[in-house]
């Protein structure tokens, strides 16, 4: 009975503690969102001038933390919010030079005939794009680069491996029905580029076999599984099947289509940056109060 009437009073006890230590928490809770308003107040009281002006001297963890209050709640103009961002950019590469360059593909840092600016953009317009996405020359670049580098642009961001070239093959004698505008893709064969020179390798290993001036090489490219001189291209009517090096340069039409991304940006670089000037909101109102106070 004794044991019974312990049991209960013990966990009456551990009701009361947890009663007392949510009632401090939620008082606790409450305390911080006052304050917290107390402070959002003080902010939409600041004339936009001095906001400014106490956005420039604030660190760069705590202005980030900061503009998307100021953007959501103070500020809905576009030439404030424009001027906003502007500066926050500026505090991230004060912050952390090595963003003034390209981070995600850091290979287009070594395209000299573009400004670092444009290094930066084309930098963060690559890795923004789906691998899924269909680059062109003419038109992809617009507003990234100058209109003068599109095409040298895409000639090179395919050329360091960061975009993949791909190609439209088509059975010569079926292409002769139609327009190339107006071809119907069921009789189109699209492959990137490595995997078209691995086709044309394979035929003309082939071809070097089959006239008996095969080279070791050749040899062991011909003893490897992918390994294939063959290729098939849907026709309406003729047989589209591709054995030979003769019947490939005589019979398939090679387009250069598009390019697609294929190598994934490297995120050490704004992983290691977000961890650095991650602040939690604690921290975050203590550096804010001392910016306020010294206004």
């Amino acid at each position: 009975m004794n044991d019974k009437f312990e049991d209960k009073k013990n966990f009456a006890c551990l009701v009361i503690d947890g009663l007392e230590n949510r009632s401090l928490k939620d008082k606790r809770i409450k305390e911080l969102q006052d304050e917290i308003a107390f402070i959002n107040n003080q902010i939409r009281d600041i004339p936009k001038d001095e906001l400014f002006k106490l956005f420039e001297k604030l660190d760069y963890p705590t202005a980030k933390y900061l503009f998307h209050e100021l953007t959501y709640s103070v500020m809905h103009d576009k030439n404030s919010i424009d001027e906003l961002t502007k500066l926050l950019n500026e505090k991230e590469l004060e912050a952390f030079p090595e963003l003034r360059v390209a981070h995600y593909f850091p290979m287009i840092n070594t395209l000299d005939y573009l400004s670092d600016e444009e290094k930066r953009e084309l930098d963060k317009f690559l890795f923004g794009q789906s691998v899924n996405r269909a680059l062109m020359p003419q038109n992809s670049f617009d507003g990234v680069v100058r209109s003068e580098y599109y095409n040298r642009v895409y000639e090179d961001i395919c050329r360091l491996g960061i975009c993949e070239k791909r190609f439209d093959l088509i059975h010569a004698d079926e292409i002769k029905k139609y327009e190339y505008d107006e071809y119907n893709d069921y009789f189109v064969e699209t492959v990137g580029e490595a995997e078209l020179k691995n086709i044309i390798k394979s035929f003309e290993v082939a071809d070097r076999i089959e006239k008996g001036i095969a080279t070791k090489e050749d040899k062991v490219i011909a003893s490897r599984e992918n390994y294939s001189p063959y290729l098939y291209l849907p026709t309406e009517e003729v047989c589209g099947e591709i054995t030979s090096l003769a019947e490939f340069n005589e019979k398939v039409i090679k387009k250069e289509k598009y390019a697609k991304r294929k190598m994934s940006g490297d995120m050490l670089t704004i992983n290691t940056i977000n961890s650095f000037i991650k602040i939690d909101e604690k921290e975050f109102f203590i550096r804010l109060k001392k910016q306020l106070s010294e206004k």
